[in-house]
Order: structure tokens, then C-alpha cells, then sequence
């Protein structure tokens, strides 16, 4: 008994010394994509995320929304080379009864890259090539498109114009 003893103690000993052997731990990549794209539709369930300001939601549909004097986007642009701006827009006939035709200004970073002019109501699109340096690589980028008049709704509301949708496309 004390030979049995000699051997599985010692042999207990060491295998209770091993380390155990595990894989090693999963890899993660913990940078995030933001939730924020180059493009939106006002319909996207994800609009409001986009919004800066001066363009609240519009209570009877939401394909569109009312401009404000002063309406911000902001765009998440991850390589701006070779990007072009779109929007589609519409100026409203009562507003355009009271303000006649429109000048839209846009601005992205507080750099103009484009103006258009809504001579009649109804819808239009706008496009045009950022030049480069405008654009922020992997940031959030501000869009302001300044109307150079506005009037007042039915209810006070300062109305500019309809956006339907905006964005950069590649």
C-alpha cells in the first residue's frame, strides 16, 4: 500500500501543477459604424437622427418635411473624393403665392458649394459635384440649405421650403 501510495501521490501532485490549456480569447473590432449615413430620405424611419434642425416632423405624412428659415443635416462621409450632392425638394404653392421664387443656398461646413433657384412650385432636384476640401474623411459633416425668403404658416410655423430627401453620393 505505501508503494501504490508512493506513486499516486507524486503523480497526483504534478498533474494537479499543469496549466490548463485554453484558446485564445475572441478577437473584437470595437469601432463602431456610425449610425449616421451620406444619405436620407425623410421617410427612413432613422430621419430624425439626420436632423440638426429646422425640420420637424410633419404630423400628417412622412415622406417630407417643412424647412425652417435655417435647416441642418448631418452626414457621416467616409471618403469624399469624387462626391456628389443630391437633393430632392419641393416648393409648396401656398408658399410660393406669398414669397415667389425662392434662391436655396447650400452650404456643407460652412463652405457654399452650390445655389438653385425654385422659379415655380413643385418638386425639383438639385445635384451637383462637392469640390474637394469641403468634406470631412470618416466625420460627421453639417449641411445647411439656407432659403433666402420664407413665410409664415397657418399656424406661425417660418416655412422655406419641402425637403423629400438629401445626401452624398459616391
Amino acid at each position: 500500500m505505501a508503494q501504490r501510495l508512493a506513486v499516486l501521490i507524486p503523480a497526483l501532485f504534478l498533474s494537479s501543477c499543469a496549466t490548463p490549456t485554453f484558446p485564445p480569447p475572441r478577437q473584437y473590432d470595437f469601432t463602431l459604424p456610425s449610425p449616421i449615413g451620406s444619405f436620407v430620405n425623410m421617410i427612413y424611419a432613422d430621419a430624425d437622427s439626420y436632423v440638426v434642425r429646422d425640420l420637424p416632423p410633419n404630423a400628417v405624412t412622412k415622406s417630407w418635411r417643412w424647412a425652417g428659415a435655417h435647416p441642418q443635416l448631418r452626414f457621416f462621409i467616409e471618403a469624399p473624393n469624387g462626391v456628389t450632392f443630391s437633393a430632392d425638394y419641393a416648393c409648396a404653392e401656398t408658399l410660393f403665392r406669398k414669397t415667389g421664387p425662392i434662391t436655396l443656398t447650400f452650404l456643407i461646413n460652412d463652405g457654399k458649394f452650390g445655389q438653385t433657384n425654385c422659379s415655380h412650385s413643385g418638386r425639383a432636384q438639385f445635384s451637383v459635384k462637392v469640390p474637394p476640401g469641403l468634406l470631412i474623411p470618416g466625420a460627421l459633416n453639417l449641411l445647411r440649405i439656407e432659403p433666402d425668403k420664407t413665410a409664415a404658416g397657418e399656424d406661425g410655423t417660418v416655412l422655406g421650403f419641402i425637403l423629400i430627401s438629401a445626401g452624398f453620393l459616391s
